[in-house]
């Protein structure tokens, strides 16, 4: 798990960032409370190892879920979040943030031995800080015209109408209604919708010494993040996700072909025309190592 590690001079821990993307969803919603699912057991964790404030980055979590996942009941959230703590604290166990320098003591014993120690040196290097950020006008396919929206909007409430009559509870009729709110605000925009291609959003990038911090504006592919985590000019960088607002999922380009939902529906739950287009993924990629060769130049 990539991790920054924040201490104090003396060594005091201050903080303790990670990030991991995947969606806090191994209790599911049979379980009638909300909670913080693995992320709270994962701070507790860390923070009990480390001391200090754990601070939980949501990472490129758009195609990735706890192998099991939406438990029909509380707990098993716990243990995923303790081990995950204990990766964020084994990462950062030896990496030290203070510059040392080894000094030798004479110690008397029944022969004279000399002692070694790891103090801080005098002259730390500086910790640089700063931020950038880059404007992307991410893609969309082409939307779908008003005679195919209204065309499937008309087959929609038929069906809703079918199901009502029958009796189908909320299981099966909230994602027929789903798809009828999309079409109908769809229809609303009118011939305007043709000329919809584009949504814009901010992908940032933040410098923390010898560390990086990168943020997308949405439910980014695993693979994205991972590409700017292993491509960046840091030793450590960080990558959340669902920053700056969430304009949706951004797959990769080798899953469009799949279809299914994230490539193919879940725009419509973003109040957009259609999907982004497969070239948005490398806009975000190369937006975030520009931002990234700024702050380390």
């Amino acid at each position: 798990m990539p991790t920054i590690r924040v201490d104090a001079l003396d060594g005091t821990p201050i903080s303790t960032i990670t990030a991991f993307g995947c969606h806090p969803v191994v209790v599911g919603p049979d379980v009638p409370w909300t909670g913080s699912d693995f992320v709270g057991p994962l701070r507790r964790r860390v923070e009990l190892l480390r001391g200090g404030v754990c601070v939980f980055l949501q990472g490129a979590a758009g195609n990735v879920l706890p192998l099991e996942a939406f438990m029909d009941h509380d707990g098993p959230q716990r243990p995923m979040g303790e081990r995950m703590g204990l990766e964020a604290a084994h990462s950062i166990a030896d990496a030290d943030p203070v510059e040392r320098e080894v000094v030798r003591l004479d110690f008397g014993s029944v022969t004279p031995i000399a002692l070694y120690r790891k103090v801080a040196a005098a002259d730390q290097p500086a910790q640089a800080l700063g931020a950038a950020r880059r404007l992307v006008d991410l893609p969309m396919l082409a939307a779908p015209t008003l005679s195919e929206l209204e065309a499937e909007l008309e087959q929609r409430e038929a069906e809703l109408v079918g199901l009502r009559a029958a009796g189908a509870g909320r299981e099966r009729t909230n994602p027929i209604r789903y798809h009828v709110s999309w079409l109908r605000r769809m229809i609303a925009h009118g011939d305007g919708l043709a000329q919809w291609r584009t949504s814009r959003g901010e992908v940032w990038a933040a410098r923390v010494g010898d560390c990086a911090v990168v943020g997308a504006p949405g439910e980014i592919f695993s693979e994205i993040g991972r590409e700017v985590r292993e491509r960046s000019p840091f030793g450590t960088t960080l990558f959340a996700g669902y920053c700056q607002g969430i304009l949706g999922y951004v797959a990769t380009p080798e899953e469009h072909p799949h279809g299914g939902y994230e490539p193919a529906v879940a725009q419509r739950g973003y109040d957009h025309p259609a999907p982004f287009a497969p070239e948005a993924a490398a806009m975000i990629v190369d937006a975030a190592l520009d931002a990234l060769d700024e702050l380390a130049g």
